[in-house]
């Protein structure tokens, strides 16, 4: 009779190990992939409201036609003849192939807020966080960075080049926090990510906090491992139309006057509606909180560390905000 009870407690382990724990992983993932999706589906008139769609639709065709990347402007009146650097080019022609040809824009970017969804929700999980936390966590995050009940929700999960940050910071992220062998891919994403949107420079910056650490901690294995991979994303960069002045592109765009009449380039209180953006207001002030009371108890360094750099950032300017919310989401790590 005990040899039979043993048989059947070893049993009931391997089945609890092996088969109902990675049922509920995948239920945890269907769950939050359709929670999201569903949300952003209802939102979907937002998501074709981004005032640049129509420019980045017409920039594709153009591109399209000629077969060819041009360097100056034909819509402009004023560029005469300064270089044109469109830091979107393959993003534009991806659009304009989906507008033509399948109606699919929606989709797509649904389809990249579901792979953002998933993300976070693998990064909570491997951090061995319980479910609650993963689902509160993750859902969280995906209901605050696209910034629907902002005044003026013209940026984060939209049809635009925006998305793509949105989606590598993400990727970025998750691999340089899990220190998987995935890590030695990012370089081959930064070529796509480079091609697709300037804000590619947050993958550098990602790694670069990752590898600033390891070296503080003298953590010598990651901190090569960082180092290769970050020379690596750097020089993944420059294959792009524009070479080494895809750097040029991108000081005419920072600091510019123009970012002045841009709502997502505003500070974060020009950007606050009542009572929409109340949520995420009390979202930052329990992080706040919470790293002010327990400091280095609130997970993983690189992740506190990026936090607060984008709570500034964002707070400096709207378009930032995003990235906090997502990178609050590893907090859960802490809690299980």
């Amino acid at each position: 009779m005990a040899h039979n009870l043993s048989d059947i407690r070893l049993i009931s382990s391997y089945f609890q190990r092996f088969g109902i724990s990675d049922f509920q992983r995948s239920g945890i993932y269907v769950f939050l992939i359709a929670f999201a999706c569903v949300y952003y589906l209802i939102n979907a008139p937002l998501l074709l409201s981004h005032w640049d769609l129509g420019w980045h639709l017409a920039a594709g065709d153009l591109i399209r036609n000629q077969a060819d990347i041009p360097f100056h402007d034909p819509w402009s009146f004023t560029a005469g003849s300064r270089q044109w650097f469109n830091l979107s080019w393959f993003w534009d022609v991806i659009a304009s192939v989906l507008f033509q040809y399948t109606n699919g824009l929606i989709l797509f970017v649904v389809a990249c807020g579901a792979v953002i969804a998933a993300y976070l929700a693998s990064v909570c999980l491997s951090s061995g966080a319980s479910v609650i936390a993963v689902c509160i966590s993750v859902l969280s995050a995906c209901l605050f960075y696209p910034a629907f009940a902002a005044a003026y929700p013209n940026v984060y999960l939209a049809v635009s080049p925006n998305i793509s940050t949105m989606l590598f910071s993400v990727i970025f992220y998750g691999e340089c926090l899990k220190r998987t062998r995935r890590r030695f891919l990012l370089p081959a994403l930064m070529i796509l990510w480079a091609n697709l949107h300037g804000g590619f420079l947050l993958g550098l910056l990602i790694v670069g906090i990752f590898c600033g650490v390891a070296l503080l901690r003298r953590d010598w294995l990651n901190f090569r491992i960082y180092g290769f991979v970050g020379v690596g994303c750097f020089a993944a960069t420059l294959i792009n139309p524009l070479g080494w002045h895809i750097y040029e592109g991108l000081a005419t765009v920072l600091g510019h006057f123009s970012q002045a009449y841009i709502t997502e380039w505003w500070p974060y209180y020009r950007n606050i509606s009542v009572p929409g953006s109340i949520p995420g207001i009390v979202y930052i002030l329990i992080f706040v909180a919470l790293e002010l009371r327990y400091g280095g108890g609130g997970g993983p360094l690189e992740a506190r560390l990026l936090s607060w750099l984008f709570l500034f950032l964002g707070l400096y300017q709207f378009r930032y905000m995003s990235l906090l919310f997502y990178i609050l989401d590893s907090s859960t790590r802490a809690s299980s």
